[in-house]
């Protein structure tokens, strides 16, 4: 049995407001830059150890905090990605508003990044064991945590991803820029440059985005035609077809991809979980959709369709990772997220409960983790346009990969303009 946590009586469609539940963060347009092919270390103790025992430095780890600072700059922060022992270094910048002024700032940080990434590089080139420890490096100023080791001796691979707001309603439209540039699309920015496409599971993600609103539209139109008479409303909003052309691919994702690591699955992932998302919708239809326990929720994905030939419906009793979730790196679990079926999903969010996070997210604690930062700032907001209008945040995760930092201002000034269009004012 399902165990819903709204309210079963059909009576009862009350729920608080966004404006009473949600909090706004002025979130703007930030960017994580992890150096994959580098790493660090945090040794025991400060001070600076001698060659002969920095080559022993399997002895020396103790864990990293979570996000720990490592280097304080001008409009960026080094810091350990990971919890761990060894951890990947990550360049986070301060999120700069969504105008020319702040994609301006963005690149001047992206250029400080530059010097600083080409200092660590040569210091580790320069170094016989392959370690070079923060502390001594002089030109990176005083903002150093001198407990930190690295190996950045291999030319640095960058991995960038973006925070953004972006309004509901535009959805659709961040996914056809990722896909190919259609002649509608106002703005010769787009994300397909940047994105990487050289992959079957790639090209198959993209389809899925590029179709997501027109199957979300077709779902809606038979929704409709099924219950017209009965409806408050005669057409679905445009932030309800955003709604469920990103709910259709968050479903779809874990049917193309298969990943010991969940936040892979999806290239466009809600920090702003479902539930809050919901609360976006025009009035009328949260009421409606709150009805017998998201019944009608759940109605408009039994009309959706699936998969890369867009032919196939989806069992909503089905388990949302059907294929599984590889659990460790030997992927000894093929099922590390089986107790959540797409139903369950779909019919708590009208009720305010996304159970796709960690923190609704019905299986043990160690089940629970696997979902790490998905949806984890549950009903918080950015306020986006000149109207500063309520958005979810998105992280754009799949960039494109390069070792070049001049690609990466690239990136950077791309998805500047992609939601500084999307965002405009109509």
């Amino acid at each position: 049995m399902y165990e819903f946590r709204g309210s079963s009586n059909k009576s009862k469609t009350t729920f608080p407001s966004n404006l009473n539940s949600g909090k706004v963060i002025q979130r703007d347009i930030g960017f994580e830059v992890e150096v994959k092919n580098w790493r660090t270390w945090k040794p025991a103790t400060p001070q600076v150890y001698p060659e002969t025992i920095l080559k022993k430095f399997k002895t020396l780890r103790i864990p990293h905090a979570a996000k720990e600072v490592i280097l304080k700059g001008e409009g960026f922060e080094l810091t350990a990605d990971r919890p761990t022992n060894e951890s990947v270094p990550e360049f986070v910048t301060t999120p700069e508003p969504e105008t020319p002024e702040g994609l301006t700032k963005t690149l001047e940080t992206f250029k400080r990044i530059e010097k600083i990434v080409d200092i660590l590089h040569q210091k580790a080139v320069k170094q016989s064991d392959m370690l070079v420890t923060m502390c001594p490096i002089e030109s990176l100023g005083q903002n150093t945590n001198p407990m930190t080791l690295f190996d950045a001796s291999e030319k640095p691979d960058f991995h960038p991803q973006a925070n953004v707001g972006l309004k509901l309603s535009k959805i659709p439209e961040i996914f056809l820029r990722s896909g190919d540039n259609p002649p509608s699309c106002p703005s010769r920015e787009r994300l397909t440059r940047i994105r990487s496409v050289d992959t079957k599971q790639a090209r198959e993600e993209m389809m899925s985005m590029k179709s997501a609103q027109s199957r979300a539209s077709e779902a809606l139109r038979l929704f409709f035609n099924n219950h017209r008479s009965s409806m408050p409303f005669s057409q679905p909003s445009p932030e309800l077809v955003g709604l469920c052309a990103l709910m259709i691919h968050y479903m779809e994702c874990p049917m193309i991809n298969y990943s010991a690591y969940v936040k892979s699955y999806f290239p466009i992932m809600a920090r702003t979980d479902f539930a809050g998302i919901f609360e976006l919708l025009p009035h009328d239809e949260q009421t409606f959709f709150r009805l017998d326990n998201g019944k009608y929720f759940l109605e408009i994905f039994a009309f959706g369709k699936y998969g890369v030939v867009q032919n196939t419906p989806l069992d909503m009793s089905e388990l949302f990772f059907a294929k599984g979730v590889r659990q460790g790196q030997a992927g000894a679990s093929c099922y590390a997220l089986d107790q959540l079926t797409r139903e369950q999903w779909i019919r708590n969010i009208p009720a305010g409960v996304d159970m796709l996070t960690r923190r609704h997210y019905p299986g043990p604690d160690e089940q629970k983790n696997e979902l790490d930062t998905i949806g984890s700032w549950a009903n918080c907001y950015d306020k986006v346009g000149k109207q500063k209008q309520l958005a979810p945040i998105f992280e754009l995760r799949r960039l494109q990969y390069t070792d070049n930092t001049e690609e990466l201002s690239k990136v950077a000034r791309d998805v500047f303009l992609i939601i500084m269009s999307l965002n405009r004012d109509q």
